[in-house]
């Protein structure tokens, strides 16, 4: 789904960007500051959704890694790794 962090009802909205994440950004600071940071075009902003998207990225692609080395789905007609991929996620 997509977070519009520039919307006014995200001005009191003090849950992390995503409920559950362990990257800095969600752990530290929540939508409301973010989205003070975006209207004040603070470097920070930048900063904090660059850290959180690389956070998710890495975990992404370290599943990525680990369905291709364990062959998870290959062979079964299940779409191969990415198969078992979309299992795990």
């Amino acid at each position: 789904s997509v977070l519009d962090l520039w919307s006014t009802s995200m001005r009191r909205d003090t849950r992390p960007l995503v409920e559950g994440c362990t990257c800095h950004a969600c752990q530290n600071h929540h939508r409301a500051y973010i989205h003070h940071l975006l209207i004040a075009h603070e470097m920070l902003a930048d900063v904090l959704l660059h850290v959180h998207n690389t956070h998710h990225m890495l975990d992404f692609f370290g599943e990525v890694r680990a369905c291709i080395a364990e062959g998870d789905g290959a062979g079964d007609g299940g779409g191969g790794a990415l198969g078992g991929l979309k299992k795990r996620l």
